[in-house]
């Protein structure tokens, strides 16, 4: 939403806030004093945008184009990550279509290079995680503050990029991190979801993800296998399987050791077995359903779907930033 003369409201605000916070030489009114902060784009501020075109090197037009106020750090960068079977980084899905809901408070960067393929699917994930390294570290992409939209197996290379952020080689950009939402997230801690009701279990990834920041949510539907995995011998069958889907064939929770444990304790593997496959053949009878219809279902407690509260979550965050912003 690019700023013009008579524009007006909250990123307006913001904008004249920064100039005068960054470029107070030149941020200034047409008797010399500082611009003002007054929410309304008036010829004051269009002088003041053509002075910082003309030392940016950019057509003297007086706009504030979404380029300009993602470069000054006002519009956050949102990252938005497909889930399966949707490699077109711009084509529908929640993600993209939750991003296209924010244009006027983020600058939108689809992830892609990312297969989002199925099976086996640990190279599609490590390409989709190489990729969002790669546009956080580049500061012309992400020159600031950004976000996450993601879904089912992106949320699974968000996820591991949250970790990375939060305790590991990403952490100097921890701060610059404000907020994700993630439907279906196999990587869902225990106890993290949206909405008033638990819909139970966690994410199906042994590796889940290290922390729920009060900016981050997880929009998990009951029955979502994905991100609803039980603890106990029928979570370790489910994972077992989803552990095969990322060719792991060694160690804890893997096909080879669920079979010996089979011979081994037959009297408890074989009811656990018998539930992992009830759970998976009801998952696959309703159309994998509580996985694909967060856009239709009801995030409990919110009145709205799980893909508008995600929508809300995000321009709520980004508001309330830009509040902060102009009240500083």
């Amino acid at each position: 939403m690019p700023l013009k003369v008579g524009s007006n409201g909250l990123v307006t605000a913001a904008w004249q806030k920064t100039m005068v916070n960054r470029y107070r030489g030149y941020a200034l009114s047409a008797d010399g004093s500082t611009l003002k902060v007054d929410s309304y784009f008036g010829y004051d501020d269009d002088k003041v945008q053509r002075e910082y075109q003309s030392r940016t090197g950019q057509p003297q037009t007086g706009v504030v184009t979404d380029a300009d106020l993602h470069r000054l750090g006002i519009f956050p960068t949102l990252f938005s990550i497909h889930g399966t079977g949707q490699a077109d980084p711009f084509g529908i899905g929640l993600p993209a279509d939750a991003a296209r809901e924010c244009l006027d408070l983020f600058w939108w960067q689809p992830v892609g290079n990312y297969p989002a393929t199925a099976v086996p699917m640990d190279g599609s994930v490590n390409e989709g995680e190489a990729e969002l390294l790669r546009l956080i570290n580049d500061r012309s992409i992400c020159p600031g503050p950004f976000a996450m939209f993601d879904y089912s197996q992106g949320s699974i290379v968000g996820g591991r990029i949250r970790n990375r952020l939060r305790a590991g080689d990403l952490h100097p950009r921890y701060r610059d991190f404000i907020a994700a939402a993630s439907w279906g997230n196999p990587m869902r801690p225990s106890g993290a979801y949206a909405g008033n009701t638990d819909p139970g279990g966690h994410g199906i990834d042994p590796q889940l993800e290290l922390a729920e920041e009060s900016y981050c949510i997880n929009l998990a539907q009951r029955g979502d296998l994905y991100t609803t995995c039980p603890d106990g011998d029928v979570g370790e069958m489910e994972r077992a399987i989803f552990n095969a889907v990322f060719r792991r064939w060694t160690g804890k929770d893997t096909v080879p050791e669920q079979l010996l444990e089979l011979i081994t304790n037959p009297g408890r593997e074989i009811p656990a077995l018998a539930k992992a496959i009830w759970n998976g053949g009801l998952f696959v009878a309703r159309g994998t359903g509580p996985h694909v219809t967060y856009h239709l279902n009801e995030c409990p407690g919110t009145g709205m779907t799980y893909w508008q509260y995600g929508i809300k979550h995000m321009r709520d965050v980004a508001t309330k930033r830009l509040e902060a912003l102009v009240a500083a």
